[in-house]
Order: C-alpha cells, then sequence, then structure tokens
C-alpha cells in the first residue's frame, strides 16, 4: 500500500470496516532477545564504548638462567584499546486535521450495516504503528547497518550493526562466495571463534527464511534425537543446536540478508538509549500548532552496544533461494537507459531475493535532460521489468507523487531516489505489484 505524506484527511485516510492486517514482517527478534525498546543501557554521549580490549603476548616457555635473573629484564606493559559505536535518531511525525478525527463513522468500500471503522482511533492507531516502524528500524540497523559518524550538525550518526562488526577485519567472517551453506563452512566458522577467543556465552545463530530451512536439514538427525529441544531467550522460544564448543539457539529472523546468518553472542549486547534531559528515551510530544489538525512526533535516539567483533561469527555471500516472486520480475538493465548505463549511475548495483538494492550511487550532478526538464539531478535507480503490460504504476516515499504511464517498450525505467537510503520503490503493471525496493544497504556518493 502507498504511504501517506503529508497531513492525513479524510480522503487520503479513509475508513474501512474489517480486520486489519499486513504482509510486512512486525517481529523483531534480534531487538526482543536484548530488551526491546524498553531495556537497556543509557549515555549521554552520542558515542558510547562497546568495548576495551587488551592483548597479552603469544604465550611461550621462558628461558631464564639464575644469573640473568639477578638484574630485572626491561619492564613491559599490557596496552588498551577502546571501540566505539554511536546513537542514532529515530523520529516520526503524524499530523492529522480534525475533520479526520472527527469522520469515524464515514467507511470507503464494501460496508454491511452494523459495521464499525477499524481503526476507531486513527490517532492512537497511527501512533502504535509508528512505534512498531521504529523497532522495525532498529532491527534493521542493529542487524544490517552501516557505521557513520557524525563531524556536523547536518551527518547524521548511524550505528554499526552486527554483520559490519563481523565482517570487520577482528571478526570472524567467512565469505561463501555464493556457495551452499555445509556443516564443514558451519564447523569452520565455529573453528575460527573458538581460535579467536569467543566467549560462548548466550549464543543464537540468526538467518532468513530459507536459510533456517537449510540448518533444519543439516541438524535433522540431531534435532530428531532431542525432540526438536529449545530455548527461550528474551521471551522468544528458539530451536537449539549442540555444537563442539557451545549449545546454539537458532532464531528466524526476516530483517537478516537472504544469504547471510549471523551467530551472536547475546549475553553480550544490548540496546544503548541517549535520553533527552525532562523528556526519556523514546517519547511522544506535541509539535507547533498552525491550524486544525494535531501534529505529534515520536523521538528517540538508539543505538547498538556489541561487544568486542570476535565474540560473534558471520557468514555472507551463501546461495540463497528467491523467497519473493517479485524479484524474478525486475532486474539490472543490460544496455543503455535514456542515453546512460546503469553504471553511470549507481556501480555494482546488485538486486537481491528480498528486492534489497545495494550498489554505489551516483551523485547526478548536471542536469540530466533526456531525463525530464525538472527533478533531474541526484540519484537514479534503473531498473528492467521482465512483466509486460499496458499500465505501469510508480510509487515511492519520497516527495514524488504516485503516477501511472503507459508501459514503455523497451521495459527499461529510471526511478529517482528523493530520500537516499531511506527511499522505497514500489512498481506496478496493471495494478500488481511487481517490487517493492529498498536501498538502505547502497552507498550515496556526496
Amino acid at each position: 500500500m502507498p504511504q501517506v505524506q503529508g497531513i492525513g484527511n479524510t480522503w487520503n485516510l479513509p475508513n474501512y470496516a474489517g480486520e486489519l492486517f499486513t504482509a510486512d514482517p512486525t517481529q523483531t527478534p534480534f531487538l526482543s532477545m536484548i530488551g526491546g525498546l524498553t531495556g537497556g543501557r543509557q549515555t549521554n554521549n552520542f558515542e558510547f564504548p562497546t568495548a576495551v580490549l587488551y592483548d597479552f603476548p603469544p604465550a611461550g616457555q621462558p628461558e631464564i638462567s639464575e644469573m640473568d635473573s639477578a638484574v630485572a629484564p626491561k619492564a613491559a606493559h599490557i596496552a588498551r584499546e577502546q571501540e566505539k559505536n554511536v546513537v542514532q535518531i529515530h523520529q516520526e511525525v503524524i499530523d492529522l486535521t480534525y475533520a479526520k478525527m472527527s469522520n469515524t463513522g464515514r467507511m470507503t468500500g464494501l460496508n454491511t450495516a452494523g459495521q464499525t471503522a477499524n481503526p476507531g482511533d486513527e490517532k492512537a492507531w497511527q501512533i502504535q504503528q509508528k512505534l512498531v516502524k521504529i523497532a522495525r528500524d532498529v532491527e534493521y540497523s542493529f542487524l544490517q547497518g552501516k557505521y557513520q559518524i557524525a563531524d556536523s550538525a547536518t551527518k547524521a550518526n548511524k550505528t554499526r550493526g552486527m554483520i559490519e562488526l563481523c565482517t570487520s577485519p577482528a571478526g570472524n567472517h567467512i565469505a561463501a562466495g555464493g556457495e551452499v551453506l555445509d556443516k564443514d563452512m558451519l564447523k569452520q566458522l565455529f573453528r575460527d571463534m573458538a581460535d579467536n577467543g569467543a566467549y560462548f556465552g548466550k549464543m543464537v545463530l540468526f538467518c532468513g527464511a530459507y536459510l533456517k530451512q537449510a540448518i533444519t536439514d543439516l541438524y535433522a538427525e540431531q534435532f530428531r534425537a532431542q525432540m526438536q529441544t529449545t530455548q527461550n531467550v528474551g521471551g522468544m522460544n528458539i530451536t537449539e543446536i549442540e555444537t563442539d564448543f557451545f549449545k546454539m539457539g537458532v532464531a528466524w529472523d526476516r530483517f537478516m540478508p537472504s544469504d547471510a546468518i549471523l551467530i551472536a553472542d547475546m549475553a553480550h549486547i544490548a540496546p544503548v538509549f541517549e535520553a533527552v534531559p525532562g523528556k526519556g528515551v523514546l517519547f511522544e510530544e506535541p509539535l507547533a500548532k498552525v491550524g486544525a489538525s494535531d501534529r505529534i512526533q515520536i523521538y528517540g535516539q538508539i543505538g547498538l552496544a556489541h561487544g568486542p567483533a570476535f565474540l560473534h561469527g558471520a557468514i555472507t555471500g551463501l546461495k540463497a533461494e528467491g523467497t519473493k516472486r517479485i524479484y524474478a520480475l525486475g532486474g539490472i538493465p543490460s544496455g543503455t537507459v535514456l542515453n546512460k548505463q546503469p553504471s553511470d549511475l549507481v556501480e555494482n548495483m546488485k538486486i537481491n531475493a528480498d528486492c534489497e538494492v545495494t550498489g554505489e550511487f551516483k551523485n547526478i550532478k548536471e542536469a540530466w535532460t533526456q531525463f525530464g526538464k525538472t527533478n533531474n539531478t541526484g540519484y537514479f535507480f534503473p531498473l528492467t521489468l521482465k512483466q509486460k503490460g499496458e499500465k505501469l504504476t510508480i510509487k515511492t516515499n519520497g516527495d514524488i507523487p504516485e503516477k501511472t504511464v503507459d508501459y514503455p517498450d523497451d521495459q527499461n525505467i529510471v526511478v529517482r531516489l528523493t530520500k537516499k537510503a531511506d527511499s522505497e520503490v514500489e512498481t506496478l503493471v496493471d495494478g500488481i505489484s511487481q517490487g517493492k525496493f529498498t536501498f538502505r544497504g547502497a552507498k550515496f556518493a556526496e
């Protein structure tokens, strides 16, 4: 469904009778296991320490004679090094007209005598959904977040996620290179973690749906022997596996990349909140009123205390079957689009099975007249449509309105992204969705 931008009114937020459903994931297993949006630690600095590391010299056998011991050797000391992360701002705004909130009895669509509008309270429902959205964004950031530290008021802090931590030089990481997940690969990761000093406190493996089934197949005999034993971590019941070094839960998380698994020591992970004095860590407050509408913001500053990288591990680049039909209906153009090669707009672009777009988007600063007379600079997403039809509809969550046009002869389109990594682009052919594409894993040139 399209997102309504600006003020919500009687016409763009119509009431319907019937039960409310969403196909988008609302469960956030990783966040739930570490305390959710109400637990965790607090900071009064947007930078906070995640660990203070120190190393011993290599172990060895001393060779000190009696005469040598008569003179003390040179002093040596154990040095320490601090690792850090940052909190990032989460901010949502709701703006509903008085007329919209008054017209609770006006309904659109199919209605039967005696039915009432659902939801009954638009403001309360919107606030509830915004909190769910924040939880979804936190879950995504804690797993897939890319670290960025602000050096001015115009640059955003972005918290480092677990996968980036594990793929750092200090982490335990296997690049699968498109190979199928097998036990040998998992054993190698377990061994690397053991050799690199992992504590193996409360271990949980996170993965998407396809890899969850693959892991079930790999450990089928153990599951049968243990009668599908489970453990409870942070209120979540998860399947348990026993390895040579530790027992590990396996949790399905729809915010994990489809081609990666994460093994995290949950005993050393926590959310971090930076409170606003007199308001709290995640709060709702009214904004300045300019007319007959209620304008409310929800605000919080949240980051991830992930501990040192050697505690955790990840495998990325695994072969993973697509779980969404829509991926097969959109791809990367093979030729020019409006006189530009796709690489002129974005380098190394990839679209995974969950319609997540990665790559390095270029900032087109000179007017691209072939694209249009106005709004022809910035970041552009090239796409080939594989499903033919008569009418094409493009929906974005930026400041470009939804539009429907004749289906392009060459099946290639370009969509301008207005919100960088927070953009969402959905294409529909004759009213049928061809993909809801997201860009949080992409980079955007300045």
